[in-house]
């Protein structure tokens, strides 16, 4: 028995990807609705995916940046597309919405979803 667990560091592109999916869908209560998917457990993870993406919508956000961090995504239906700067290079990723669903689930997992 353990008396305490040790947390693997996450990489700098795991970081940035919590920190966008964080955010929610940046509507009202968005975040909230997303949460009540994951506790219908009739839905599969597919479904969930599916709905995932219908509460995103199509759109985005951006924000100036000095320095590396995220800066931006975009959302639509062939995923969440996460804009962020590297060792001062722009740079970009897009994770499918399934991909996204498994990563909200272990953010709820792991009790950092909703703060």
């Amino acid at each position: 028995m353990a008396l305490f667990t040790v947390k693997k560091k996450l990489s700098f592109e795991d970081d940035i990807i919590n920190n966008c999916i964080l955010r929610g869908s940046c509507f009202v209560n968005g975040k909230k609705r997303i949460l009540e998917l994951f506790n219908n457990s009739e839905l599969s993870n597919k479904q969930r995916a599916k709905l995932i993406c219908k509460e995103y919508g199509i759109g985005g956000w951006g924000s100036p940046l000095n320095g590396d961090g995220l800066h931006g995504a975009d959302y639509g239906s062939k995923g969440l597309k996460i804009r962020y700067r590297k060792d001062r290079e722009d740079k970009e990723m897009l994770l499918k919405w399934e991909d996204v669903e498994r990563r909200i689930k272990t953010l709820i997992d792991e009790n950092l979803y909703i703060g």
